[in-house]
């Protein structure tokens, strides 16, 4: 009998539950930062936040100052599209079978990816740590510059890991359409989350706004801003 998964393998119990929490704490995140906090009859409430620091870099490009982000922020800026990196690297399976020098590198960064995915809740706490920096009691300690960066890394994170959510998919696919188009899928999302992490890589080096990524872009403004 033919088994095959859209995502990693079948995960222990405590990791589906992690996964779970994470897109729902995001979810929530999201929805409770857009929804006002002056309301007295709100069932939500915002998360609570620090008064927000003296804005380095706006949406538009026209901060205090003109150079626009420093080193120190266009470097955190990319550092936090590490977290789809780590969550995204197995999609990449059967590309890096192909490609010898892709598998070479992959090798190299395998060890590390598993220590990172064996550790209890570490992708939990990753998250977190990103969360309240975005929209949490940290926000105003970082410009609007990084912050956008981290909400659009935390929505391509979600993106990512809700194939892992619904295993079954895979099997469906599986039985519908053949192997192909399974690995297909799974390749689709290793060029989603690569496209994104290098032009939002790019677009920070430079300095530059990564938002016009479809859909994340807007929804990461929406929510940092």
């Amino acid at each position: 009998q033919r088994s095959c998964r859209f995502g990693r393998a079948p995960h222990p119990g405590w990791r589906m539950c992690v996964l779970s929490l994470r897109v729902t704490l995001l979810y929530v995140s999201s929805v409770t930062s857009l929804m006002p906090t002056s309301s007295s009859g709100s069932f939500f409430r915002a998360i609570p936040r620090r008064p927000s620091s003296p804005v380095m870099w706006t949406f538009h490009g026209k901060g205090k100052r003109p150079d626009g982000p420093d080193l120190a922020e266009r470097m955190l800026a990319s550092w936090v599209y590490l977290l789809p990196a780590l969550d995204g690297f197995e999609y990449g399976s059967y590309i890096y079978r192909e490609l010898p020098l892709l598998n070479t590198i992959a090798k190299m960064v395998a060890p590390s990816v598993a220590a990172y995915q064996s550790f209890p809740f570490s992708s939990l706490l990753f998250f977190l740590a990103l969360s309240a920096f975005s929209v949490g009691s940290l926000r105003g300690s970082l410009s609007s510059f990084v912050r956008f960066n981290i909400q659009q890394a935390l929505f391509l994170d979600m993106l990512l890991l809700l194939p892992f959510l619904f295993p079954e998919l895979g099997n469906w696919v599986l039985h519908v359409a053949g192997p192909s188009a399974l690995i297909m899928l799974r390749n689709l999302m290793w060029y989603t989350w690569v496209g994104v992490a290098g032009y939002a890589t790019v677009c920070n080096t430079q300095g530059r706004l990564p938002d016009q990524v479809p859909v994340l872009s807007s929804a990461a403004k929406h929510v940092a801003e």
